[in-house]
């Protein structure tokens, strides 16, 4: 009995030690798999979020890029530059490089090169954020020149061409509106014109400027439209002709000046308001409301009945891109077009006159009066001077001298004809 227990004790042990070595060696395999799998899982964890950082540097520099490429903007249809704001450092350090009327000392390595587009004798574009609580511009104001097209590359009547304007949104998204049509007006123009080329044709190029607003308000997000929309107030140098294509409360015009300062208007576009007689003939026959103040005819609106706000609402405007639910009662996309032909306008000019345009916003207007606002341009080219300077002393001009007084946002372009 002694000796059988004696085994019987010994196989215990030795299945003991056996048990305890698999567990040991199961424990140090579940140890390194584990450990394999940790280390794995943060390796992993490390690669993504370097893939993941390295995308972000790379997505920083592309909208560098885009930025750059914002600011130069110069493609085979020409040089397109955009409003930049009056407290933006770099515009800043343009205006303060200046000496009385011109513009010296700006200097700031690749800087210079890349906004070299906003120091110009013949031409220049500003603009100035509404002091609202929003704190959005939604202004968006731009030259393109030159203006080229593909058929007119070798024609020297059509070196100089160039489109310049104004997008004015409204309401709570009326910035993307006014952003959308300032992406897009250029190429929609540039592909139509190069697609069905008639050169002189006026009634044509009529037709391009009215069907390249009527494609971008029918573009934008249904979401977007419903609450909000722009004016655009643009002109088209074409050869000797200049065409006015104008829709809502912004307003463009084409004026001359003396040696001596004698500035004339030549043409103006008009204001799109609800009590115009046309006007409000459309808007009422499809069961469009109309509010017309007996004191001031002008500060008519368009009533609708706003599904975002829940409230009645008034637009300022008979015609406008965007705008959804003001669409339903009459109010249009379609611009009123004009056509100058410069050839009239030179033969009456005198000896040193100078031609040129100005888009604004009606955050200028409401507070020059366009007369005014020629003049000073009118003697800022014939002094030769920088008419940047002149964008931006106008824009103070237009600002209540205290802060706290409601300011919109202001934008003016100006360009000179050169002939």
């Amino acid at each position: 009995m002694n000796k059988i227990s004696c085994k019987e004790d010994i196989n215990k042990k030795n299945y003991s030690r056996r048990r305890l070595l698999v567990l040991a060696l199961f424990d140090e395999t579940f140890r390194r798999v584990i450990t394999y799998v940790c280390c794995s899982f943060f390796f992993g964890l490390f690669l993504f979020s370097t893939i993941i950082d390295n995308n972000e540097r790379t997505n920083i520099k592309m909208m560098d890029s885009q930025s750059e490429k914002e600011l130069r903007n110069c493609g085979p249809n020409g040089c397109q530059i955009f409003s930049k704001d009056l407290k933006d450092p770099k515009i800043q350090s343009i205006l303060d490089s200046a000496v009385e009327c011109s513009i010296h000392e700006y200097k700031d390595n690749e800087d210079e090169e890349k906004w070299r587009n906003y120091i110009s004798r013949n031409y220049a574009t500003l603009t100035l954020m509404s002091n609202r609580e929003s704190k959005v511009n939604q202004d968006r104001g731009f030259i393109i020149y030159p203006l080229k097209v593909k058929h007119n590359l070798e024609n020297e009547n059509h070196k100089d061409d160039f489109m310049i304007g104004i997008f004015d949104g409204h309401a709570n998204l009326g910035h993307l509106v006014a952003q959308k049509a300032v992406n897009e007006v250029e190429g929609r123009f540039i592909q139509k014109m190069e697609t069905n080329f008639h050169e002189n044709d006026d009634e044509f190029i009529k037709k391009v400027l009215k069907d390249v607003m009527k494609e971008i308000d029918e573009s934008i997000p249904h979401h977007i439209s419903m609450d909000g929309g722009c004016t655009a107030s643009i002109v088209l140098r074409w050869g000797y002709k200049l065409y006015f294509s104008n829709v809502g409360d912004s307003q463009s015009f084409v004026a001359t000046t003396t040696s001596n300062v004698l500035t004339k208007i030549n043409y103006m576009t008009r204001l799109d308001k609800p009590n115009l007689p046309e006007e409000r003939q459309r808007i009422e026959s499809m069961k469009g409301r109309i509010h017309i103040p007996p004191q001031n005819p002008s500060w008519a609106r368009v009533i609708v009945y706003s599904s975002i706000l829940n409230e009645d609402v008034g637009l300022a405007m008979s015609r406008s891109l965007g705008d959804l639910e003001w669409t339903a009662v009459g109010v249009i996309p379609e611009p009123t077009i004009e056509v100058v032909n410069l050839k009239d306008v030179i033969s009456n000019a005198t000896t040193g006159e100078q031609i040129f345009v100005v888009s604004a916003s009606d955050g200028l207007y409401d507070t020059l009066r366009p007369k005014f606002i020629a003049n000073y341009i009118g003697s800022t080219f014939q002094q030769q001077c920088y008419p940047l300077l002149a964008c931006e002393e106008l824009i103070q001009l237009a600002s209540p001298r205290n802060p706290t007084f409601y300011r919109d946002d202001i934008t003016i372009s100006v360009i000179k004809l050169i002939l």
